[in-house]
């Protein structure tokens, strides 16, 4: 009985951490992000959306399915995130409403 539960949890854990990536990035691999907001940031044009797409889409089918690599994929979420995070919501650059929303995002991600 425990087994059988802790089971269901680590599936529960899988499929709402997956969400968490699959659906929002999904739409970079389809060209509808911001390749402009990349650019301001220092990327190159044209490569940062499709291989972000790649590795969080991978990534996040990795943690779901749990069957193939599912460690690997968590560390492969954690340091693509990382530095992620730390480019596009650097709230230390921004004063006032726009620097509270820059820590807001930097902490929700």
């Amino acid at each position: 009985m425990a087994t059988e539960t802790a089971a269901m949890f680590k599936l529960t854990g899988r499929i709402l951490l997956s969400l968490i990536f699959l659906p929002r990035r999904s739409r970079q691999g389809f060209g509808l992000a911001r390749p402009q907001h990349d650019v301001a940031k220092g990327l190159p044009r044209g490569q940062s959306v499709p291989v972000g797409a790649i590795v969080l889409n991978a990534s996040g089918l990795s943690v779901l399915t749990g069957c193939y690599k599912a460690r690997l994929g968590a560390a492969a979420l954690i340091f693509f995130l990382i530095p992620t995070t730390l480019i596009f919501h650097n709230f230390w650059a921004f004063s006032g409403m726009e620097q509270q929303m820059q820590m807001a995002n930097f902490l929700r991600t």
